[in-house]
């Protein structure tokens, strides 16, 4: 569930020079069931079931230092997409250069669509499934 026991609680839990504290385990739960929730929503609104996806590049935050492994563990993606899957860390200053060299921006907005998550009817839905850090098999 994420809850640490006592006393760690109260007090964290140190490592070495690193405390994990009960709000930092809250965090990244909250995080993560954001992302799982966010993909599965996006799968859904683009009418693609998650067997279908050749590829997943886990970007940002997320993306510079956890380990595809590290992902599918704690249930940030399905695990069936743990060789599917790669880390690419921040990916923002490559498209902001690609975008400034000109390349063809024009049918990438044109294929975008924005997709308001919190419009979602299932979206709280997916979220509180999603909370536990644990591997999930596939889309609940």
């Amino acid at each position: 569930t994420g809850l640490m026991v006592q006393p760690f609680f109260e007090t964290g839990y140190q490592i070495d020079t690193y405390c994990i504290r009960q709000e930092d385990i809250r965090t990244l739960q909250t995080a993560k069931a954001a992302v799982f929730a966010g993909i599965r929503i996006l799968l859904e609104e683009a009418g693609v079931l998650p067997e279908e996806v050749e590829q997943v590049y886990l970007a940002g935050g997320f993306g510079y230092k956890l380990s595809t492994d590290a992902a599918c563990q704690i249930g940030l993606i399905p695990s069936a997409w743990r060789d599917r899957t790669i880390a690419v860390g921040n990916t923002s200053l490559a498209g902001a250069y690609l975008y400034a060299c000109g390349g063809d921006t024009e049918e990438l907005v044109g294929n975008t669509r924005s997709i308001n998550l919190a419009e979602k009817n299932h979206f709280n839905e997916y979220y509180l499934q999603a909370m536990n850090l644990r591997e999930e098999r596939d889309f609940l």
